[in-house]
């Protein structure tokens, strides 16, 4: 059977000119007539792709999703797509359905499957998962997070040709379980390796209580001398925010594009409240009193035994930007999809100009890289930005998790309150 494959870079177009830069790379696989676009998931300049070698240039930096990655990485996953669509065709004598094709390359490029509860073996550990994951109380977001656990740990399973069970997943098969994720194909950096792992850590205890007569074993560490696997701890360098010279840069720039300028006024007035983009785009004019104090329960600690209100006094300039909008539905303001917000926060930040050099851990390497702050620009950037600028003013923590919404005492919150010298003298002049 004939058939063809080729990477081309996505043509799109913005005011009339053809986009050049964080260009999707897609594979465009021909056969029987039928043709696929199907996108690798990774963003590529149109410069540092080399057409004819079908490969990133050397020595050149490309995106996948938010996180910058190094050519020789995409190109090992394009040299395996082609691989996995040469094994496709050489064995099958019919035509092969596009679903097909999508869902072997979406294991090749590790993304979400949505993958049938497996229901032949009680032993089976997917069996027991579908049962947690019908079950479990948590928000959509953490749901989410849940699912693409259950989609890893199946990956793994064909990867190393296993059936995972309670009684044979050791130690030994999580420590094996690691190295998967952290190799050259799904490439997880150590605080999504956390995220995961914690995730059927806290499956295993939800299992050990709901099928008491499986006798389940415990394979992960208890205290700090026990045995067993240890989650990796999560790695976090110095918070990365705007300063507030930065933000009324953004909030007084003149922007002729609307759809940009609605995009700056999100940003700007998330830096005056904190809040996570999950808050916020749910927050409406009845979350907001008549003294102008908008309050809101924060969805990461709704489940607390005493959730406590965030609570956040508006300023002037985040009055002015609630004016300028009048919603139909009563929210704050018109919100975009969480993709669309962070991509064009980017083209934002390179309009205004902000594009000052920071310097944060890789999230994939764990080593320290500088970057320019417009290329990492996203929603998230905008509470650290709340956070930051209230620490710079000495806020006394108390006061900034009562406006953050962050649980008392949190470890997110007391990196920010490093101590300069300027501070020490002036405490020291105290006793003078």
């Amino acid at each position: 059977m004939k058939y063809n494959i080729k990477f081309i870079l996505e043509k799109r177009q913005k005011n009339g000119e053809l986009i050049i830069i964080d260009v999707p790379i897609i594979a465009q696989i021909t056969y029987n007539s039928k043709r696929i676009f199907y996108f690798t998931g990774y963003r590529v300049d149109y410069l540092k792709f080399d057409f004819n070698k079908q490969q990133v240039k050397r020595n050149t930096l490309a995106k996948h999703g938010a996180n910058v990655v190094q050519y020789n990485v995409i190109n090992n996953v394009l040299t395996q797509i082609k691989s996995k669509v040469i094994d496709i065709f050489n064995n099958i004598s019919l035509p092969p359905e596009k679903e097909f094709i999508i869902k072997e390359l979406d294991i090749v490029c590790g993304k979400i499957i949505k993958l049938e509860p497996v229901v032949d073996s009680e032993k089976d550990i997917f069996f027991y998962y579908e049962n947690y994951i019908k079950n479990v109380k948590v928000v959509k977001g953490r749901l989410n997070g849940i699912k693409s656990t259950k989609n890893h740990l199946y990956r793994f399973s064909i990867d190393r040709d296993i059936t995972l069970t309670f009684d044979n997943i050791t130690a030994e098969i999580l420590k094996d379980f690691e190295s998967y994720l952290r190799d050259d194909v799904v490439k997880k950096g150590d605080n999504t390796i956390n995220s995961i792992m914690k995730r059927i850590k806290a499956f295993w205890n939800y299992s050990i209580i709901n099928f008491e007569d499986l006798n389940i074993k415990y394979p992960f560490k208890k205290g700090e001398n026990g045995k067993g696997y240890a989650i990796p701890k999560e790695k976090y360098g110095e918070p990365i925010f705007l300063s507030i010279k930065e933000r009324d840069l953004l909030f007084n720039k003149e922007i002729p594009d609307k759809q940009l300028e609605t995009i700056r006024d999100i940003f700007v007035f998330q830096c005056f409240i904190g809040a996570r983009i999950g808050d916020f785009s749910k927050l409406t004019r009845n979350n907001i009193d008549k003294n102008n104090v908008l309050s809101y329960l924060p969805r990461k600690t709704i489940k607390n035994k005493n959730p406590k209100a965030a609570r956040i006094p508006l300023t002037p300039k985040a009055i002015e930007i609630l004016k300028k909008y009048d919603m139909p539905d009563n929210s704050l303001l018109p919100f975009f999809s969480d993709s669309k917000y962070n991509e064009s926060l980017k083209d934002l930040f390179k309009f205004v100009g902000i594009d000052r050099k920071v310097e944060r851990l890789n999230s994939i390497t764990g080593q320290k890289e500088h970057v320019a702050i417009c290329d990492i620009a996203s929603s998230h950037l905008a509470r650290r930005t709340f956070v930051g600028n209230l620490v710079n003013k000495k806020t006394p923590m108390h006061v900034v998790t009562k406006m953050s919404g962050h649980v008392a005492g949190s470890r997110s919150v007391q990196r920010y309150y490093t101590v300069d010298d300027e501070t020490l003298k002036d405490y020291v002049n105290l006793i003078d």
